[in-house]
């Protein structure tokens, strides 16, 4: 039922707003994910692109995403949330779950990540974390150049 809600919701503002969300391909969210341990596995197998559409709130603050890149890169990480009134965080992690890199903008502002070098050799973690104002959809995009 979950996943019913986001797809009409997102199809609602993909009409209503005329978005470029589809220029990628897309995946659901798949809870649970919301420690590292199980976090949903993103094989970039044959993409260079792809998109999860997914869900936070108050209640469910975390969405970990384990990253298996094919190839190595300059990464692009780009967090979108559907609702200007929504403040989501994007954090990207090496496979230690050291932090490499952060983005904590204000509520309404899209989060990037960008200009991080990618191997193939490696596995890397997201996190994308509700930090405040309305709980809802997102659109988080991974793209390996």
């Amino acid at each position: 039922m979950k996943k019913l809600v986001v797809f009409l919701s997102i199809f609602a503002m993909i009409s209503l707003q005329g978005s470029n969300v589809f220029a990628y391909d897309h995946i659901n969210e798949d809870e649970p994910n919301d420690m590292p341990q199980e976090a949903q596995v993103i094989w970039l197998d044959g993409h260079r692109q792809l998109g999860v559409l997914g869900e936070v709130s108050r209640s469910d603050k975390e969405d970990w995403f384990k990253i298996i890149p094919n190839r190595a890169g300059t990464s692009d990480f780009e967090l979108e949330a559907f609702s200007s009134d929504s403040d989501f965080d994007l954090y990207l992690y090496d496979e230690e779950r050291s932090l490499i890199e952060s983005s904590t903008e204000f509520e309404g502002v899209i989060e990037d990540i960008d200009g991080i070098e990618i191997y193939d050799d490696r596995i890397y973690y997201l996190k994308v974390r509700y930090f405040g104002g309305r709980s809802g959809d997102y659109d988080l995009k991974v793209d390996i150049d």
